[in-house]
């Protein structure tokens, strides 16, 4: 019954959160206390249960499952074959704060490996979609946008189900439908199921997820309502339906058990977060009861007398001792009383005359004087940290001649930076790179002008323990600027030692009490880091940081929590989870303040990432298609449109009509399309844009209307004899690879059929334009790691007429993109499909596979050649419209040595080499 004023007369209601359990006969104990006007003693009321119940009423009662992108759940869907026609997945999912993102928060497939249930919650456009039924001609989906209160930050219930009889699939929120589909009638066939991503491994969810079901029903809208707050029970109206019930109630381990009939226990891979959420906190399972306790509250009046007086009588009075009294004012130690007392214990009585004892006495005791702690700082020199960046491994390590540039806005340290001020590096070791710092001064007026910027707790790297206990970051009160109108604060924490760098925890920040404004994962992922190869273990994800990056900068505007010329009561603090030994923390928190919003209407252009020589962008660079800039919104309207003009300096220009929502200071990313070979055709290697008209009217301020970069040239190949060679390592099942044409399409990936240890030709016949090569490490250790050893080696290349044109890192992490422009094919020998040939094992002791894709409904004729003329095996194949085709062929009964496999599809001759030995 927190927050509950007690009433001057009469009765008062108590309301108790639950559930909690009490049976009626054990004592239910309430500890309480009152808002005392004179005093403002508010303390939070706390119940307790005795006897067999003991200590249950304020425990942690439901538990969930956490996962971090890297943990998934393999379920055994034998028992799914019940489900042909109808369908409903459903669960609680709390989204975690860097979504939206590419998620998947499970997939089904059938045995070939075609999706026939799938949901991104969302996918990082932020729409949600869910899949579900299939056939040859691909699978049933219905999504619709949503807002990240949809998803991230809050417990929300979600039900996905499809009737493939009536066509109809729909997406239930919190028991209210959120979208819906029709003429959805592919049948349903899920013979392989995971939790927490894709069955490829792409796609993970990062979040928290609770009360997974699955049924061969699609339950109606009722059922669902009735339903989701409560466990499911053998009352339940479609428990004959139940297939899968994963409570998630383990609370450690990698097993995670089906409670429904089937009772299939699913594997967990990873390492999961185990988590439970308190009775205050609880979104399900209240329990309704018409029991009560007996809470009684008494009031009294009480004095005392003393009826036995004693009067002494001293010659010489005795020394008064001083006691003064301290506060704290501004973190100022400063004296609020002093009074004088006399110390009891034992006194002794003198002879006047000579000295001596003659007597003693005993002084009671009036009062005591309770001296405790007064916690106040010493001061000195205020240390701000602009910036937190650690360098990366050197071993194996080339930045070239003149290093890498990072850049970072500092225009919230503003007022600090004005007059003499020290700066250093700190915490850095020896033998580091070499490192320059410059200031830029950029012409233009900051969307708001920086008032004050203050350091909430001193720089330190702290204990775990230090650090929950708030024996470090404890509350602190801040004061506000009287002119202020808005305040931002800034966070940036780094783990350290065993399980400070490799745990990920949640951390957060309150405001004035009460619940948490903040709450986020401390976590980095280091896969895909822009500079790469390293030495060490710089592939590993870290608690807030990697080698040779940034750390991660979390923001959190303060908005109506802050009142001008107030304070504010600022608390940091963390999630108790297990290893919390052998764990730093390095917390640097401030308190930004601003004035009002100087412009209206803004629209701002504050970075370009493709094409781009920045350092933080050099994974996606250089680059010939595609263009991807982003916007930011520096008015107080809300922006909505704005169109951008862009060109490479001094060649045609484009304009793209950009729509979309952006509150103040709200940022975008924009892909921009090149329609045209001729774009390029400019001056130089520098890519410009420009914003013109927001919202169809006039920009306010035009200093960040326009932005330009410098790009490194693309590789280009001038004919059409282009082949992508690599060799896969020992996890094949890893890797995918897509090539994407100027419009951001897929028109060619790897085969779904990779041999380990094994080398593939992919050609390239291609017409002119400029293409994407993206090849994806599912496990985040390129196709060779030091450290993962036992994973093999592989490499990968680009060549032309059989020449190596580029190498790539075979050390990269998580992906590599690769443009590259082609001028493609000889005049009237133009392709109008890519086609895709695959051969493999070759050389080979006799047994080749052939894939061939990209034959579209052709009469295809396989014949293979001695270096005599003589055939040696021959086949005919009818292709279909999709997919890939697969032949083998067999010359073990041939000697060792060359052969041709001659492929004729009835308009064009090709020729491949095989070799037996």
């Amino acid at each position: 019954f927190r927050n509950t004023p007690f009433p001057a007369t009469g009765w008062q209601q108590f309301n108790f959160y639950g559930p909690y359990v009490w049976n009626g006969t054990d004592n239910l104990i309430v500890e309480f206390s009152y808002d005392n006007p004179s005093t403002g003693v508010n303390n939070q009321v706390n119940c307790y249960a005795t006897g067999s119940n003991k200590g249950l009423v304020n425990n942690a009662i439901d538990n969930y499952i956490e996962f971090s992108g890297a943990e998934s759940i393999d379920v055994d869907a034998t028992a799914f074959s019940g489900i042909s026609n109808q369908v409903t997945v459903s669960f609680w999912s709390w989204g975690g704060s860097n979504l939206p993102a590419n998620t998947g928060i499970f997939e089904g497939t059938n045995a070939a490996g075609a999706r026939h249930a799938n949901v991104h919650l969302p996918w990082s456009d932020g729409n949600i979609y869910w899949d579900c039924g299939a056939d040859n001609g691909g699978y049933d989906r219905i999504n619709k946008l949503s807002s990240a209160n949809d998803f991230r930050g809050k417990w929300t219930h979600w039900a996905f189900t499809k009737n493939a009889t009536t066509g109809q699939m729909k997406i239930w929120m919190n028991g209210t439908l959120f979208h819906s589909g029709t003429g959805k009638t592919k049948p349903i066939d899920i013979e392989n199921f995971r939790i927490g991503a894709g069955l490829g491994g792409g796609a993970p969810y990062y979040g928290k997820v609770n009360e997974f079901q699955v049924f061969s029903l699609a339950l109606d809208s009722a059922t669902i309502r009735d339903w989701m707050y409560k466990d499911l029970t053998v009352s339940h109206p479609a428990y004959a339906n139940l297939v899968a019930y994963y409570k998630f109630d383990e609370g450690s381990g990698l097993m995670a058990n089906d409670v429904s009939p089937n009772a299939t226990t699913a594997m967990i891979s990873g390492a999961p977060l185990w988590g439970a959420v308190d009775a205050t906190a609880l979104y399900r399972n209240f329990t309704v009861t018409q029991q009560r306790p007996q809470v009684y509250f008494v009031r009294g009046v009480y004095s005392t007398t003393n009826d036995n007086q004693i009067t002494t009588r001293d010659s010489v009075i005795n020394a008064m001792h001083r006691v003064i009294a301290y506060t704290t004012a501004n973190n100022n130690l400063i004296p609020v009383d002093t009074n004088y007392y006399f110390q009891s214990g034992w006194s002794y009585i003198y002879n006047g005359q000579t000295g001596a004892k003659i007597d003693s006495i005993l002084i009671g005791i009036d009062s005591t004087i309770i001296v405790s702690t007064l916690n106040y700082y010493q001061k000195g020199p205020s240390r701000y940290e602009i910036m937190s960046f650690v360098t990366p491994y050197g071993n194996g390590l080339d930045l070239g001649a003149n290093g890498v540039m990072w850049e970072f806005d500092v225009t919230d340290f503003a007022p600090i930076l004005e007059g003499g001020k020290r700066l250093s590096m700190e915490y850095g070791g020896q033998n580091q790179e070499e490192i320059d710092i410059r200031f830029v001064f950029i012409r233009g007026t900051a969307p708001r002008d920086v008032l004050d910027i203050q350091q909430i707790w001193p720089l330190g790297n702290y204990g775990f323990q230090s650090a929950y206990n708030d024996d470090v970051f404890e509350p602190r009160q801040v004061p506000l600027h009287p002119l202020s109108a808005g305040w931002k604060l800034r966070t940036t924490i780094t783990g350290h030692q065993q399980n400070g760098e490799f745990i990920a925890r949640w951390h957060y920040l309150n405001i004035n009490g009460g619940p948490q404004e903040a709450h986020w994962r401390v976590w980095k992922e280091c896969a895909d880091m822009p500079v790469y190869p390293q030495g060490g273990t710089w592939l590993y994800d870290r608690a807030g940081w990697c080698p040779g990056v940034p750390s991660d900068l979390f923001e959190y505007e303060v908005g109506l929590q802050g009142t001008a010329g107030d304070t504010l009561t600022i608390d940091y603090g963390l999630d108790v989870i297990a290893n919390t030994a052998a764990t730093n923390y390095l917390n640097c928190t401030q308190l930004v303040t601003y004035g009002a919003p100087n412009f209206n209407l803004d629209a701002a252009i504050t970075d370009i990432k493709r094409p781009s020589g920045n350092v933080r962008y050099r994974r996606f660079n250089p680059a010939c298609n595609q263009p991807v800039v982003i916007i930011r919104n520096e008015g107080l309207a809300t922006l909505d449109s704005v169109d951008i003009v862009y060109n490479q300096k001094g060649g045609p220009t484009r304009t793209y009509h950009w729509h979309g929502n952006l509150d103040f200071l709200e940022s975008a990313e924009v892909t921009l399309p090149v329609d045209n070979p001729t774009f390029w055709m400019g001056t130089a290697a520098v890519f410009e844009a420009h914003l013109v008209a927001p919202n169809g009217g006039v920009d306010q301020q035009s200093d960040n209307d326009t932005y330009a970069v410098p790009y490194n040239a693309w590789d280009t190949y001038t004919g059409t004899a282009i082949d992508f060679y690599w060799r896969t390592n020992n996890q094949p099942a890893q890797n995918i690879w897509r090539l994407y044409d100027e419009g951001g399409n897929v028109i060619m990936q790897s085969s779904p059929f990779l041999t380990a240890n094994t080398v593939y030709t992919e050609v390239f016949n291609l017409p002119a334009g400029c293409y994407t090569l993206k090849f994806d490490d599912a496990g985040d250790d390129g196709l060779y790691y030091w450290a993962a050893a036992s994973n093999g080696t592989g490499y990968a290349r680009m060549r032309e007429n059989g020449a190596t044109r580029k190498t790539f890192n075979a050390e990269f992490g998580k992906f590599f993109k690769y443009d590259f422009w082609t001028d493609g094919n000889l005049i009237g020998n133009e392709v109008q499909r890519p086609e895709h040939i695959l051969l493999y094992p070759n050389p080979s002791a006799g047994q080749f596979n052939l894939e061939m894709e990209g034959f579209v409904n052709a009469h295809i004729s396989l014949e293979v050649y001695d270096l005599m003329g003589r055939a040696v095996w021959q086949k005919t194949i009818e292709t279909s419209n999709i997919g890939w085709e697969k032949t083998a062929i067999d010359l073990s009964n041939c000697a060792n040595g060359n052969y041709l496999l001659k492929i004729w599809d009835g308009h064009e001759m090709k020729i491949r080499d095989l070799i037996k030995q």
